[in-house]
């Protein structure tokens, strides 16, 4: 917001800046791959719906985990990311347990992204890994 000549401007802000940004209804939670078959037991223990988002995702994640997407590689997880946020809303998940992939070139754009969905918590504590 600025002021022009004692009116009162108010400057558009692009979506894509803001702290949180498309945040589904379910909660984003980021992990490392080393935790996501952990954090997948534990949230279903606790009754909780959960999506799982991550490239080259373990063999043995527990069943009841529905697997939303796993991109080939950070091109397609940036490409297809906010499609798969929207699917966990319409299959109504309560968790989607998103694998932060390695922060280097695309890669920092899917995390940044990744840490906006899962809304000001993540981004005030750094995100996951």
């Amino acid at each position: 917001m600025s002021a022009a000549r004692g009116r009162v401007v108010v400057e558009p802000v692009s979506a894509g800046t803001l702290v949180s940004h498309y945040a589904p209804d379910a909660q984003v939670v980021l992990v490392d791959a080393a935790s996501l078959v952990r954090a997948a037991r534990d949230a279903l223990g606790r009754g909780l719906r959960v999506g799982v988002i991550g490239e080259e995702l373990p063999v043995d994640l527990p069943a009841g985990a529905t697997v939303l997407a796993e991109p080939v590689d950070d091109a397609d997880y940036a490409r297809h990311l906010y499609r798969h946020l929207r699917a966990a809303d319409g299959a109504g998940l309560d968790t989607v347990l998103a694998v932060v992939p390695e922060e280097m070139g695309i890669g920092a754009a899917v995390a940044d992204r990744l840490r906006r969905a899962a809304g000001p918590a993540a981004s005030a504590a750094g995100g996951a890994p």
